[in-house]
């Protein structure tokens, strides 16, 4: 086990006249590493700028040593951690309650402190502090306001509490940040109308200061680290006005020279829907598949033989061929004589030939078996499911259709109505139909369109017998999704991420990705496990109001045994939420549930922290 140790150190008030930021480490046992030489932690004038006189951190209490540094393996439970609430929050839409209202405050160390005691209880490592600075030109919860519970003077009490457990137990929970990115999406005189524009140097500047203003507050020895890296949550970026691949090594680069370490970030995993709803490219093809002016093959043709594919090859003839046939998987196929296509026309010709040629079985089984990876959540490396082609029938009967030529929603109807996929969603004709939207449209459906579905069953998606739900049933509602724009939107969208290496999301490299919403919707990839217990946000969304039902903890259990019949599993799960009343995605005490939650996360934490199976991760 890695431990991150800091050279014991007093900060002394920074830059007289101006705003100070007392940090005060003398206390602390801060060493570097097991056996390292001490790192001296520059903290910039920027932690002074950032925070007034009146609103500095307390010293802490006792001597303690630092948060552990989690290694790349280690199994690790976070959780997201509110702190926005007052007295008067009962009265401001919460859908459900807490126990008592007794200190009900984020602005108060016992609240803060029976939280983390908790947390520590139910077996979490991590609370992400859901935490961002007012939008540009705003002012909340700031100095020379109250104590705001969603600034400042709840950062300070949440600071205080953990100190205080650090003494009375050696232990307790440490703190990550979760960069809400809602402050991104503002206006003014440098800000794009869409959103802080994270191409300029302003805008940068705008992100990394949420970042160092969190970690200045937080201080060391409460950080949360992972390979001796600070670690940081990002929501989700479609509230930046612009982004490029840069802005993750201006990030890094900052906070090193800064603080002397770098940072773990986990960004927010944005699905195709990204692509499908803001490519202009992407959208024009969509709605030609949609109209039957193009076909699916049409597309292939289109996009491998755009300028931009062209570009991305490597920009010569050669470089280009050599990236299609890997991208088409016809390795094997490419002669040392080919063809000279400088045109993008003529490279578009070339493509549709390959479609049309002899090849073309090679190049349809390479798709139904990504196909077939994707419904049927195959784990198998594509080379090997292409392999088992001919002693799988349900597979090669589609790639057969395929090579008559028929449309090819038909067999993908085939496969998503096949009693393989059925089983997958457990015989559950309301499984399946969410699977569908999972896996078609890669998102969870709202609850308006599930009640659509009970209008045309003409019963609740619970009472439908799966003896009635036969084959023939499933395909006639396989199609209806598939022939829906939305899906033909999806269909090019993952044409353009798998051709044009289009990663949905922040752009640039990060550690891993998890999902904001795993409450609505478990997501298992990206390294990182995102469930919750639920969602209902009724208690302020009213009309439009989306809610999934816990199923009494069924729901929450689900997610978990998902996780731990993995192999290999992830090593990190992400909690929504530990504390969100408002949209009900608590795991703490409720009124509603009493401690059922927490005891839940204790028991299978337990078992998670006990695997063996745990998924490699690239050092």
């Amino acid at each position: 086990m890695q431990y991150s140790h800091w050279k014991a150190r007093r900060c002394e008030q920074l830059i007289s006249g101006l705003v100070f930021l007392s940090l005060a480490m003398a206390a602390a046992n801060i060493w570097c590493g097991e056996a390292a030489s001490a790192i001296e932690i520059n903290y910039p004038e920027l932690c002074s700028s950032l925070v007034k006189e009146d609103q500095r951190p307390v010293k802490p209490p006792c001597s303690f040593r630092p948060a552990r540094s989690c290694g790349l393996r280690t199994p690790v439970i976070a959780a997201t951690y509110h702190y926005f609430y007052s007295p008067e929050s009962r009265r401001d839409g919460m859908t459900h309650y807490p126990p008592s209202y007794d200190d009900f405050s984020g602005a108060k160390k016992s609240w803060h402190r029976r939280q983390l005691r908790e947390m520590l209880h139910a077996g979490i490592d991590f609370a992400l502090v859901d935490f961002a600075l007012p939008p540009p030109g705003e002012r909340f919860g700031n100095a020379g306001s109250s104590p705001g519970p969603w600034m400042f003077g709840g950062l300070e009490k949440l600071v205080e509490a953990r100190h205080s457990l650090m003494c009375d137990r050696g232990e307790a929970p440490a703190l990550g940040l979760h960069l809400n990115t809602w402050a991104l999406d503002a206006d003014g005189n440098d800000w794009t109308q869409n959103g802080v524009n994270l191409r300029e140097e302003s805008g940068r500047d705008f992100l990394y200061r949420n970042i160092a203003t969190f970690f200045c507050w937080v201080m060391p020895q409460n950080w949360a680290l992972i390979d001796d890296r600070a670690v940081v949550f990002l929501g989700s970026f479609r509230h930046a006005g612009a982004v490029d691949t840069l802005l993750f090594d201006y990030l890094q680069a900052r906070f090193q020279a800064d603080f002397g370490i770098g940072l773990y970030i986990v960004k927010e995993r944005e699905d195709l829907q990204s692509i499908a709803k803001i490519d202009p490219g992407a959208l024009r093809l969509a709605t030609q598949l949609a109209r039957e002016e193009l076909t699916l093959e049409d597309i292939h043709a289109q996009i491998l033989g755009s300028d931009e594919f062209h570009f991305l090859s490597g920009g010569t003839d050669a470089a280009f061929l050599k990236q299609l046939y890997i991208k088409l998987n016809l390795q094997a196929e490419a002669t040392a004589s080919e063809p000279l296509i400088p045109s993008r026309e003529e490279r578009r010709k070339f493509v549709a030939s390959l479609f049309a040629g002899p090849l073309r079985a090679k190049i349809h089984a390479a798709w139904a078996a990504h196909w077939y990876k994707l419904y049927l959540e195959r784990e198998e490396p594509m080379a090997d499911l292409i392999n088992s082609l001919p002693a799988d029938d349900l597979m090669r009967g589609w790639v057969g259709a395929l090579d008559r030529g028929v449309h090819y929603d038909a067999p993908r109807s085939e496969i998503l109505a096949s009693t393989k996929c059925f089983a997958k969603a457990g015989r559950a004709p309301e499984v399946f139909l969410r699977r569908l939207y999972e896996t078609v449209y890669f998102r969870c459906p709202a609850a308006d369109e599930l009640k659509l579905w009970e209008v045309l069953f003409k019963k609740p998606l619970g009472q439908i017998d799966s003896r009635e739900f036969d084959v023939e049933q499933r395909k006639a509602v396989a199609a209806r999704f598939l022939a829906h724009p939305e899906a033909k939107r999806l269909d090019v969208a993952l044409l353009y991420a798998h051709y044009l290496d289009r990663l949905p999301g922040w752009p640039g490299f990060s550690e891993k990705t998890f999902s904001e919403t795993g409450a609505v919707c478990p997501e298992f990839s990206g390294g990182v496990a995102s469930i919750g217990p639920g969602y209902d946000n009724s208690g302020w969304a009213r009309s439009e109001a989306l809610v999934v039902d816990r199923r009494h903890g069924g729901y929450y259990q689900a997610a978990w045994h998902k996780i731990l019949s993995m192999s290999p599993r992830p090593d990190l799960v992400y909690l929504q939420s530990w504390n969100n009343f408002y949209e009900a995605t608590e795991l703490v005490r409720s009124r509603e549930f009493g401690s059922r939650f927490m005891a839940l996360t204790r028991e299978f934490a337990e078992q998670f922290k006990r695997a063996e199976n745990l998924l490699e991760q690239c050092p």
